[in-house]
């Protein structure tokens, strides 16, 4: 979606606003001409403050301040969070400088940024800035909450900072304001941000600021461009390609009695509209039906004629008419009534939020917005996609992931199969200096490769996946059957080559080599013997294979380019038992050969030599206060004693991370691109950490989630 932004900036002094022109310390840039490759579509919104205040708005530092930011965010690759902080250390840096040689005169600092790429809005802050999104639902604070460690600009090295991220809508509103305005309740800014324009914003914030001293900044979203607008005394401007030029600004909109703005004429309007449409969709039943009138309207004939012809159609047409016109009236009604009903979980949800941010119990605030999620997914059977119901969801979860010390990932689509049928399982990545990704298409019964591009910068271009394996490929003398699951597997003193490994259930490992996009089969002994086979592993050039309703992890030596099973060696051994009959995945530790067992009850367990080494409780004693519900899949990813355990729990609808002892290091959830949980219908992933990106199958989607940290 195209959106525009128009700018509205208040400069107040002791209660007067002064003319209108530029106001110090805030600035709205539309993406530069010599901005990098990554900068191009960013536009910046900036509120930086300096303590203390030089009132008369000649403040030669915090410009040269301001510029220094705008030049360096413009020139800094990588994703927009990473140039904001970049712009933000440098003149972190510059402030420090300062300070050193005027000791005298020192000034400290807070940052508000907000940087818009098409629908999406990200912020970044430093010290007690305060910012503040308004939606036709309500307002939200940024940062919702005060901070436990607040560091202002120009007093220390180590900086804290806090991200928000916003899909915005027409009619959102942002503000950026004074931290000394913090103290205010959020309630003061509804008739500023809900419902209303930015040159009525600017009116209703000379009554916020009262006598006092502030610069503000409004900002407008819409996908409709001004066109006449009455003069105003504000500065109001559109953001171009050139620096924003002042501009007229819209007309006003006339306040509602009493200063309220009430929602149910959209609520209503959107219900008309729903009817509208409901109806409109039948227009080709009802043309059909006016082609039947054309036919049976009074044309004069021959009078034997009219006996002759009877009365066959006008008898359907008069059948048919009341009952198209009754499916049209249904349909409009179930349409409007659906509408109503989102309107109302719309209305509660909002309700319950305000109760969350006014309740100090964890307990009860997690309960209100679990209630949240829980009537937006019902909005959401009725309305998908509905902005409401997904910014309302959006704020949920992300208090939710605060609550439970969660990390969130965005998610976004790289690779979708469009086959019906299509159910992705299991993924691998070769390496980073390739960045292919190699995914099993469980649904069709097919390999796919996607060449992401080294450090998979080509991740987001858009390529088509290309297919490297399918059932019934003649691949030497082997006939490629069911394909139960890959690895990537590294060239060795055995294996000579890089390539993935595929499990067959006809017994093989089929190989897909991608330097000279050639495949070979190698036929594995005693797979008659197998029952159950459903995960593959690699360690030390040999391959392991679970069989659940066997009892067994096959094992499988290298010989040259084949793969030999030796005699009573053919599995792993245990001193303890392993209770493979539970187990779902499992995986070997690339350094010292430990075999961690993860079980359909939540469980994990990690042997040495045959040897539990995790007694039960272990991961209730370490930090994971949660339990799994429904884990499906287990990687050890790294070497040695800075590797990791990640366990993906669909029924929890995380990625969770544990050291090689067992201690929780981390939960992980990831947001889609409607802003849907993703581990909750992962079936698959892969880990790579650096640069640090999880690649995710679910559906008929491959995601990569990237950690906005």
């Amino acid at each position: 979606m195209e959106l525009e932004a128009i700018i509205g900036q208040l400069f107040i002094v002791d209660g007067e606003p002064r003319p209108a022109s530029p106001v110090p310390g805030i600035l709205a840039q539309a993406p530069a001409r010599k901005a990098g490759k990554h900068r191009r579509n960013d536009s910046l919104f900036v509120h930086l403050t300096l303590e203390p205040m030089i009132p008369e708005g000649e403040d030669a530092l915090l410009h040269d301040l301001l510029d220094a930011f705008v030049s360096r965010y413009y020139q800094t690759d990588g994703t927009i969070n990473t140039a904001a902080r970049q712009g933000i250390r440098h003149i972190n840096e510059l402030l420090l400088n300062w300070n050193m040689n005027n000791t005298d005169q020192r000034r400290e600092g807070a940052i508000t940024c907000a940087i818009m790429r098409q629908d999406e809005l990200y912020v970044v802050q430093v010290g007690p800035s305060l910012a503040l999104m308004g939606h036709n639902f309500g307002v939200e604070r940024i940062p919702a909450h005060d901070p436990d460690i607040l560091t202002q600009l120009g007093t220390t090295a180590n900086l804290d900072f806090r991200f928000a991220h916003y899909r915005v809508q027409p009619g959102d509103m942002l503000c950026l304001a004074e931290p000394r305005m913090t103290s205010l309740p959020t309630t003061i800014f509804q008739p500023v941000l809900v419902d209303t324009e930015v040159e009525i914003g600017l009116e209703e914030l000379k009554d916020v600021v009262a006598g006092g001293t502030a610069r503000l900044m409004l900002v407008e979203f819409t996908d409709e461009p001004p066109s006449e607008f009455p003069e105003t005394d504000a500065v109001i401007s559109t953001l171009h390609e050139n620096t924003p030029r002042p501009i007229l600004s819209k007309p006003p909109r006339p306040f509602r009695q009493g200063g309220v703005r009430p929602r149910l004429g959209r609520v209503e309007k959107s219900a008309r509209q729903g009817a509208a449409a409901a109806a409109l969709g039948m227009s080709k039943i009802t043309e059909g039906v006016a082609d039947v009138l054309e036919q049976v309207r009074p044309v004069p004939e021959p009078a034997g004629e009219q006996e002759k012809n009877g009365w066959p159609i006008p008898t359907a047409v008069a059948i048919l008419i009341p009952i198209i016109i009754g499916i049209i009236l249904t349909s409009g009604f179930l349409q409007w009534d659906n509408t109503r009903r989102v309107g109302q979980l719309t209305e509660q949800m909002t309700i319950l939020r305000g109760l969350a941010d006014g309740e100090a119990d964890p307990v009860q605030r997690r309960a209100y917005y679990l209630e949240i999620l829980r009537l937006g997914a019902e909005a959401q059977e009725l309305r998908p996609l509905d902005s409401q119901v997904i910014a309302l969801q959006q704020v949920a979860m992300g208090e939710l992931d605060r609550l439970e010390n969660i990390t969130r990932l965005r998610a976004q689509p790289i690779a979708a199969i469009g086959e019906e049928g299509s159910a992705l399982g299991s993924v691998a990545i070769s390496d980073r200096f390739s960045g292919d990704i190699y995914f099993l298409d469980r649904g069709l019964n097919r390999v796919w490769r996607y060449p992401a591009g080294e450090n998979f910068q080509a991740a987001l271009d858009g390529l088509p996946p290309e297919q490297v394996l399918f059932e019934g490929q003649s691949v030497q003398s082997h006939v490629v059957g069911t394909l139960l699951d890959l690895i990537w597997r590294p060239r060795g003193d055995s294996v000579t080559r890089d390539g993935l490994a595929v499990l067959d259930a006809r017994g093989a490992i089929v190989s897909f080599f991608p330097t000279f996009a050639d495949t070979r089969a190698v036929r594995l002994g005693l797979s008659s013997g197998w029952r159950s086979p459903s995960q593959v592993k690699g360690f030390s050039e040999r391959i392991y294979i679970l069989d659940s309703q066997a009892g067994f992890i096959w094992r499988y030596y290298p010989s040259g380019d084949e793969l030999e099973i030796r005699e009573g060696d053919q599995a792993v051994s245990f001193f303890d038992d392993p209770n493979l009959a539970e187990a779902v995945d499992f995986d070997i530790n690339s350094s010292d050969g430990t075999v961690v067992i993860l079980y359909r009850s939540g469980q994990m367990n990690r042997f040495a030599d045959g040897r539990s080494i995790w007694p039960p409780g272990t991961l209730e004693e370490d930090g994971l206060s949660s339990p799994m519900l429904a884990p499906s899949s287990i990687k050890i990813i790294g070497r040695g004693s800075t590797a990791s355990i990640y366990v993906l729990d669909p029924g929890t609808g995380r990625l969770l991370q544990f050291a090689l002892g067992g201690r929780l290091l981390a939960e992980y959830r990831a947001s889609d691109e409607t802003g849907q949980e993703l581990f909750t219908r992962a079936t698959d992933f892969d880990v790579e950490e650096n640069p640090r990106r999880v690649f995710v199958t679910a559906g008929n989607t491959l995601y990569m989630a990237t950690f906005e940290n």
